[in-house]
């Protein structure tokens, strides 16, 4: 990555995290027996059925 582009790529990182760290907050608070780590991969797992065909990665961080 060129360090031209390093802050735009951490900003976008940063943004997805934090939004998935929301994401599986919500989940685990609705159903106590899900673990973070369950939640993780369940949001995984949408993610990918959803973008099958679309082609953006589960570790894409640049929103477009």
């Amino acid at each position: 990555m060129e360090l031209k582009n390093a802050r735009t790529f951490l900003y976008h990182r940063l943004k997805r995290l934090l939004v998935e760290q929301e994401c599986i907050q919500n989940i685990t608070d609705a159903d106590e027996e899900q673990t973070p780590i369950t939640a993780r991969a369940m949001i995984e797992r949408l993610f990918y059925q959803e973008n099958v065909q679309k082609g953006p990665k589960w570790e894409d961080d640049i929103g477009k």
